[in-house]
This record gives structure tokens, C-alpha cells and sequence, in this order.
């Protein structure tokens, strides 16, 4: 079993047809989310995927990363998709039977290139991986093993992740709502939908996308802007990054791109994306002044029992501790944010003045909550 730091955007292009086989299904691990991420927010980046191949030169895992100069902390790897994309459950991928080989393969690489063993251009400062499930099998084992050859961990909470795992039925699961939304969902779904006021569209076929971003879009943007906020669209890298995601994802069968129109206009959308088993809600739109139909609640009640007639096992909400997800009957998914700091001298002592920075804000912190100022 063999490394190989994979260093140009056709190189990783290469990988792409055994790429989504280690996924696990996930659609933010796979090639149409990551490799998206990194022809959009490329800049100033250097990639830093690493490839591991058994002897037979087949692929059996990856770590994909990338590696930037970030200020005090020196050369920092994290993954791709990371930022204000928001990819979730991002981990190294491999063959479950292959794993742990893998893990051993990457510390064993990391740990030579840190001490300047292979390239100039390896050389790594710090891991920083944000938004990791507590306990990720494979994280885990890799930080246990860069530990034992001198590197530091440190670990502190992040935002949740909601599932929500789903019944056998749509009965069961408007049963199991709180009676105040169960009657919220029903008066919404009557007032819309018994009277033929509200239709839901979807978009199936290539031909189809075009319009329906332009839909979600122009929603979203609705939405943010009613707050005073900019929405993520005034991003060009972002606008870009998602317009090509969701053709790659479409072609691939997991996208779920839905919108809802009240009298003719369109009220509310979801971008969602789809595994064998899971939905993740990704992100939404909506008109401001078509909330007191509740537009919101009737989608996404027609989204969840449409998943579960499916044979959908668990809808994600993704990071994010906003209230809503909870009044649907999703629970938290802990996550973290890890920083692993290289063996050598240099890298510790800046990992340590972070530290006491951490420290320091968090006394502040913890000073004006008690003095109600915060």
C-alpha cells in the first residue's frame, strides 16, 4: 500500500470514476460536490489530496485536502468543501475493509512529510477540520496516530447536525409531531392544496434546471435580503460553485430540487441532496410575503412523507442548531472542530499561543454572560 499527493485539478479529475465508490454515499463526500468546491475556491489553495493505493495500484482510499498559508498558523491542510459552502460529514474515505490499512498508510505519509522527509512542498504545519461528527471512526484513529509520534490534538465543540430518523409511514410520523405543528402542517397543506391554490414542482430533467435555480435562487436571495443580509448568492465563487454542483448532482440522481408556488408565483424552494437512504436539506428559500401561508411547513411535509413512500430512512438538517429542525423531531448529531499540530517545534509553539488565545476568549466570554452584557 502506497501514498500519492495528488497536486493538479486534472489529477483529481482522473480520480473521479473510482472516486464516489468510497463515499459511503454521502453526497458531500462525493467528486460532484468536492471537486466543484475546489474548481470555485481555489484560490491562494494548493491542492493536497492524498491518494493511497494497495499493491495491485487500485484505489482504495482518500484523503481529499487541501493545503494554504493561513497567517500565524503556517501551512494548514483541511478539506475540501470547507468554509462557507458548509460540507458535512466530511472524513477520509476507503473501503471498509481497507480502513484502518489506509489510516496507518496517511499517518505513516503526513508524519514523514511534516519532518521534511518527502518534498519541500509537503511540509504541513497543522490539520484543521471543522464540523467532524464526534467519534468519526477513521479522524479518530488518524489523530491517535499522528499523537503517538509527538503531534498535538486539540478538540472543541462546533455546531450540531439535526437527523431525523423516519417512521415506516406518513401516519406515523404526522402522529408523532407535536399537536401544535401536526395542526399547523394540516392547516397549511388544506389551505393550500384542498383549494388548488398551491402547486409543488420539481425539477427532474436538464432541461428543467435552469428554471429551477433561477426559482431557489431568486428565493433565497428573497429571503436573506428581507433580513438585511447579503444571502450566499451575492457570491460569485458560490453562485458558480452550486449552479455546477446541482448539474453534476441532477446527472447523478441526487439532486431534489423542489419549489412551491401559491396562485401562480413561487412561495418557497429546497435544495436538497440525496442518498440511497438519507435526505439532507441543504438549503431553502423563501418569499417573505407569502409566509402567513406557512408556505414552509407545507413543503417540507410534502418532502419528508414523499420519503419515506420511498423507502428514505433519515432526513439530515445539517449544521446548524436553528429551532425549527428540533419541532420536526430531528436530534443533534455532535460535532467538532479538530486541530492537529505537527511534531516539530515550530508548529507546537504556535499551537500553544492559540491555545492561550482560546483560553483568553473564553474567560472573557464567560465574564460578560455573567454580567449579562452577552
Amino acid at each position: 500500500m502506497y501514498v500519492t499527493r495528488i497536486t493538479t485539478t486534472e489529477d483529481l479529475q482522473r480520480l473521479a470514476p473510482d472516486w464516489n465508490c468510497l463515499a459511503s454515499g454521502v453526497p458531500f463526500r462525493t467528486w460532484q460536490w468536492l471537486l466543484n468546491w475546489w474548481k470555485h475556491y481555489s484560490d491562494g489553495k494548493s491542492l493536497f489530496t492524498l491518494a493511497v493505493y494497495d499493491d495491485a495500484d487500485i484505489l482504495v482510499g482518500l484523503a481529499p485536502w487541501f493545503i494554504e498559508h493561513r497567517g500565524s498558523d503556517g501551512h494548514v491542510i483541511q478539506f475540501l468543501g470547507s468554509g462557507k459552502v458548509c460540507s458535512d460529514y466530511l472524513t477520509i474515505l476507503s473501503t471498509p475493509e481497507h480502513g484502518q490499512e489506509v489510516v496507518r498508510a496517511l499517518a505513516t505519509w503526513l508524519v514523514d512529510a511534516a519532518a521534511g522527509g518527502t518534498k519541500a512542498e509537503d511540509q504541513w504545519d497543522l490539520l484543521d477540520f471543522d464540523g467532524i461528527p464526534v467519534g468519526d471512526h477513521y479522524l479518530t484513529s488518524l489523530v491517535k496516530a499522528l499523537r503517538d509520534h509527538g503531534c498535538t490534538c486539540n478538540r472543541r465543540p462546533a455546531l450540531n447536525c439535526w437527523r431525523m430518523p423516519l417512521p415506516s409511514s406518513p401516519s406515523e410520523f404526522l402522529n408523532g409531531l407535536k399537536k401544535a405543528h401536526a395542526k399547523k402542517i394540516r392547516k397549511a397543506q388544506d389551505r393550500l392544496f384542498e383549494t388548488g391554490r398551491g402547486v409543488v414542482r420539481s425539477v427532474r430533467t436538464a432541461d428543467e434546471l435552469n428554471l429551477g435555480m433561477q426559482v431557489f435562487v431568486d428565493l433565497h436571495q428573497r429571503r436573506w435580503n428581507h433580513l438585511g443580509k447579503p444571502g450566499c448568492f451575492d457570491s460569485a465563487n458560490f453562485a458558480n460553485f452550486i449552479h455546477a454542483c446541482a448539474a453534476d448532482l441532477l446527472a447523478a440522481g441526487m439532486l431534489n430540487l423542489v419549489w412551491l408556488e401559491i396562485d401562480g408565483r413561487p412561495a418557497v424552494a429546497e435544495f436538497l441532496v440525496a442518498s440511497a437512504d438519507t435526505l439532507y436539506a441543504y438549503q431553502s428559500g423563501l418569499d417573505p410575503s407569502a409566509r402567513q401561508h406557512s408556505p414552509g411547513h407545507a413543503i417540507m411535509s410534502l418532502i419528508i412523507i414523499e420519503a419515506i413512500e420511498n423507502g428514505c430512512q433519515t432526513v439530515d438538517f445539517l449544521r446548524g442548531d436553528e429551532p425549527y429542525k428540533a419541532t420536526w423531531g430531528a436530534a443533534p448529531v455532535k460535532t467538532e472542530r479538530l486541530r492537529v499540530a505537527s511534531h516539530r517545534i515550530g508548529p507546537q509553539l504556535r499551537n500553544h499561543a492559540w491555545l492561550a488565545g482560546q483560553v483568553m476568549k473564553d474567560w472573557v466570554k464567560q465574564g460578560l454572560t455573567l454580567t449579562g452584557v452577552h
